[in-house]
């Protein structure tokens, strides 16, 4: 299972960056993206079985697409490169929120959200472990938002793959879900750092986004605590 895992994290991210460099108009890539997802979600949450495969063609489809386009979008508003600090550190933060209490947490439990996550394996775990869309999406954001002197696609893609295999390996660890944002966002701001120009007054702004965030998300998840309780 360990060697599945080294050879599955890389393939995943590699098709997503592949299908990422395909050259279409944005209009075009966020339909493509759209239309691939809604067929992945046609095909229904099954994780073994012949549909495993085409959902997972859709998905690595979708994301790539998706996250090219955003890629677009952000590198015409925010080309600075330091800008990935702060939003790597919202993003983890949203996808640690969403693993614990949010959607992710819904897509694991079942439902039709569990159409929209890759089976992938987990390091001596007996069970799969499971990529969102939204990760798969984030790799291809990263790899066309971030100029190639910053940060490569080949780099993107090594560090995206590691962070891939250690929330696997985190989730097997502990036997709970663990978010691959953090892990990949982290491995990715890793290896570009000294060419991200990050100053002092970013990492103190970064600081009070993650606060004020953190409050919000916490406040989040009482509200969502109460509403799901159970009525006696």
């Amino acid at each position: 299972m360990l060697a599945a895992a080294l050879v599955a994290t890389p393939l995943v991210t590699g098709a997503t960056l592949l299908v990422a460099s395909a050259a279409l108009p944005e209009a075009a890539s966020i339909l493509l993206a759209l239309v691939a997802a809604l067929g992945a979600v046609l095909l229904g949450p099954a994780e073994e079985g012949p549909t495993v495969a085409p959902r997972a063609a859709l998905l690595l489809l979708a994301a790539g697409q998706l996250g090219r386009s955003f890629a677009g979008v952000l590198a015409r508003r925010w080309p600075e490169p330091w800008r990935l600090v702060p939003a790597a550190v919202l993003l983890a933060l949203f996808d640690l929120f969403s693993v614990l209490v949010g959607p992710a947490r819904l897509a694991v439990e079942g439902g039709p959200l569990r159409a929209l996550l890759l089976p992938l394996p987990v390091p001596g775990g007996a069970t799969p472990g499971f990529v969102g869309v939204s990760d798969l999406v984030a790799i291809a954001l990263l790899a066309g938002w971030l100029p190639a002197p910053v940060a490569s696609r080949l780099r993107v893609g090594l560090a995206s793959a590691a962070g891939l295999f250690g929330a696997l390996g985190l989730a097997f660890a502990t036997r709970a879900a663990s978010p691959a944002l953090p892990w990949i966002l982290g491995a990715v701001a890793l290896v570009s750092w000294p060419r991200l120009g990050v100053t002092r007054p970013v990492l103190v702004r970064t600081v009070r986004l993650a606060v004020l965030t953190s409050l919000a998300l916490l406040l989040a998840s009482v509200l969502l605590a109460l509403v799901r309780r159970p009525t006696p």
